[in-house]
Formats: C-alpha cells, structure tokens, sequence
C-alpha cells in the first residue's frame, strides 16, 4: 500500500494531467493543484474555451461517448417539430 504522501502526489499529477486535457491554467485561468481547486472550477463551470480545447485534441471518439462524458442529454423525440401534413 502506497504512503499516504504518495498518495496525494498521484493524485495531484493526475489532477493536472486532467487539467492539461483542458488547455491548462492558460485557458482555464488557474491552476488545478488539488480536489478543492478541481471541485470548484467544476462549480464555477468550465469555460467554453476549455471544452473547445479538449474536443480539438481528441483522436477518436463516438459523438455518443462524448456525450456521456460531458453530460449533453438527448433532446426527447417528442420535442421534434414534425411539419404539417399537406391537405
């Protein structure tokens, strides 16, 4: 089992590699050093810029899984407007 210390550095490097995926302290307008940070730039909401950041370095994914991972819902199908039939 890791020391606690340890611990805490992993996950610190893995804050700021998720925090990297994003564009960085640059486009996310501070550093990501610890959950606290992580949880309240998560509560503030990620800029814009970030989503286009990490969407723009993506190799491949399924428009469906990257819905699933950041929470875009699917419109229900009764919302679609089905236009008038002709008479």
């Amino acid at each position: 089992m890791a020391a606690p210390a340890a611990q805490s550095h992993d996950r610190t490097v893995k804050l700021r590699d998720v925090a990297r995926l994003f564009g960085g302290p640059k486009v996310l307008g501070h550093r990501v050093s610890n959950a606290l940070d992580a949880h309240d730039m998560l509560l503030e909401g990620l800029p814009e810029r970030a989503l286009s950041h990490f969407v723009d370095r993506l190799i491949v994914i399924e428009w469906d899984q990257l819905k699933k991972v950041v929470g875009i819902a699917d419109a229900p199908t009764s919302d679609a407007r089905v236009p008038p039939r002709n008479r």
